[in-house]
């Protein structure tokens, strides 16, 4: 009597990260015992021979190995999880076994388009069913056609193929044979895909200073690119090769990053090579399914990186000198300048030095410092000051100071003294007694009758584009005295001393020439009353008499000075 006994195939259909590595998580070997049944995990059950009550078992992550179920004959019904190519023959030997059902640990299949998926022992195609006959002695598992095949198409891409519901036939007798059926429906799924393709592959520089082909010390060069498709387990095996020979095999990693190679001093100026295999390998009893190789290859001349700081030192201030300095010069190197104004070039200041002028006033000031050296990096620093530019100041280093006497007629000159930045121009501003003198603004002043008696001073004003004005006031001079007159030739007297006749005074030569002159006639050196003109009459109280006359000259701003004239 044939009896028909289910066994069930739960065909994985997760792309979990477990059956993505190809290894189902690890559990601990352990049974449970109640009464007549056992709940055993792992490919261990030695204990059960323990155990002579037990008659149902069910049996988690039995492995492929099931033979130990051989040293349990008193067990009748076995619900059990197996491997794909577990050998399930031992079942067969059980004496009271009654029904198995059997859960199948399989994954997703990944199939190349147009190509057949192939395990051992088995092909999978487009869901017609397939018969196996377990009594063949060579294979636990051998596929019997049915009907015609097809293989996968486009078509066929992203379609769900489920297998669910094994039958076994037990034939009362010795000669029992148990046919086993698939049937393509229940829970799994078969992917249909292009050929593995790295898209826009490359060599990409990380941890470095790069400028094309010139790397750093530190450089790493790794291969970079999309997949074609969403395969998350794709592998790649990286060979790295200088001028040919092997220099590193990175072996198989989980993703194109781990192709990093470090440029060393002996790759420099080679041709370095990358042979990169990528694969996926869904199936973990198969080889990769899809695969592809890229082969790479690019010239690196290793360089080193210049560490000096550029900064600037200097007062920020118009008329201060700025300078570039740079810290830890490397020997050889050569530099270059360029000061910035609000970032943009100063014409013409191309020196490590720069002197601040008025257009800088409320800029920022910076400059660019380029380094070359051979074997190095060219490195470019720019330095921009932390405030804007401020106006220059004067500092006085000597005083102002009048020359010339304070006497009147004469001319009082200044010296503006000196700064500590050269004016571009000076101005004055003559002072009496403090006050200002009208229309006295050069820098020398003749000394009028205003003045007498005043003391005279100058306001000397500093100006410089971009410089803060600056004004200095000189001392006093001593209060302006009158001038005196400088006698060149005597006075004189013509005529005849005779009673009746007229002398006439000649009031001589004088420096300045006076505005006017006094007389005054003297007899025997009594002066004659009323004898004040250029001219006089002898009379008779002259007879015997010595008689001459005193010049006075008299002119604004001069003291009175007088002359006597020889005797008649």
């Amino acid at each position: 009597m044939l009896k028909k006994l289910l066994s069930v195939i739960a065909v994985t259909a997760l792309l979990g990260s477990a059956l993505i590595n190809g290894s189902a998580p690890a559990i601990a070997a352990a049974c449970t015992i109640d009464g007549q049944n056992a709940t055993c995990v792992g490919p261990s059950i030695k204990e059960l021979a323990r155990q002579p009550e037990v008659r149902y078992l069910k049996w988690q992550n039995a492995g492929k190995d099931l033979s130990a179920i051989a040293g349990l004959p008193q067990i009748t019904w076995v619900d059990v999880e197996v491997d794909f190519y577990a050998d399930v023959r031992p079942f067969l030997e059980l004496p009271q076994l009654e029904q198995v059902a059997i859960t199948v640990d399989t994954e997703p299949m990944v199939v190349r388009k147009g190509k057949e998926f192939t395990v051992p022992s088995i092909k999978f195609f487009d869901g017609n069913p397939f018969e196996y006959d377990i009594n063949d002695a060579k294979s636990a598992w051998k596929l019997t056609e049915k009907t015609g095949f097809n293989r996968f198409k486009a078509t066929d891409l992203g379609t769900d193929y489920y297998v669910q519901d094994w039958y076994m036939g037990k034939q009362d007798g010795p000669n029992r044979s148990f046919d086993w059926y698939y049937y393509p429906e229940g829970i799994g799924k078969i992917t249909v895909q292009d050929d593995l393709k790295l898209v826009n592959p490359k060599l990409t520089v990380l941890r470095a200073v790069s400028n094309g082909n010139d790397v750093s010390p530190g450089a790493v060069v790794t291969l970079s690119g999309q997949y074609n498709n969403s395969l998350a387990a794709t592998q790649t095996k990286c060979v790295w090769y200088r001028d040919g020979v092997v220099v590193k095999d990175l072996g198989r990693g989980k993703n194109t990053g781990l192709c990093g190679y470090e440029i060393r001093k002996a790759d420099s100026g080679k041709k370095i090579t990358v042979v990169a295999d990528h694969s996926t390998n869904y199936h973990r009893y198969e080889d990769a399914i899809l695969r592809h190789t890229d082969t790479l290859s690019g010239t690196y001349n290793l360089l080193d990186v210049f560490k000096h700081k550029a900064s600037i030192s200097g007062a920020n201030h118009v008329g201060s000198s700025l300078k570039a300095l740079i810290s830890k010069k490397v020997t050889g190197a050569k530099f270059s300048y360029q000061w910035l104004r609000d970032g943009k070039a100063i014409a013409n200041a191309t020196k490590s030095t720069y002197t601040l002028a008025a257009s800088d006033v409320n800029k920022r000031i910076g400059v660019r410092v380029d380094s070359k050296k051979v074997g190095y990096f060219s490195d470019t620093q720019i330095v921009t000051g932390d405030s804007k530019v401020k106006k220059g100041t004067f500092k006085v280093t000597k005083a102002p100071k009048i020359s010339g006497k304070s006497v009147f007629g004469n001319t009082l000159k200044v010296d503006p003294g000196s700064r500590s930045e050269k004016p571009s121009k000076y101005t004055y501003q003559w002072l009496r007694d403090g006050k200002t003198i009208k229309g006295a603004t050069k820098a020398a002043y003749k000394l009028g009758t205003a003045d007498l008696s005043k003391r005279i001073s100058v306001r000397v004003t500093a100006t410089r584009a971009g410089f803060t004005t600056q004004e200095s006031t000189t001392g006093k001079t001593k209060a302006v005295a009158k001038a005196t007159f400088k006698l060149k030739k005597s006075p004189s007297v013509s005529g005849s001393v005779k009673v009746g006749k007229k002398l006439k005074a000649e009031p001589g030569t004088w420096s300045p020439k006076p505005s006017s002159y006094k007389y005054q006639w003297y007899r025997s050196g009594a002066a004659i009353k009323k004898a004040t003109k250029n001219a006089y009459k002898v009379t008779k109280r002259d007879r015997g008499a010595v008689l001459y006359v005193k010049v006075t000259a008299k002119k604004t701003g001069y003291i009175d000075k007088s002359a006597q004239s020889k005797v008649k």
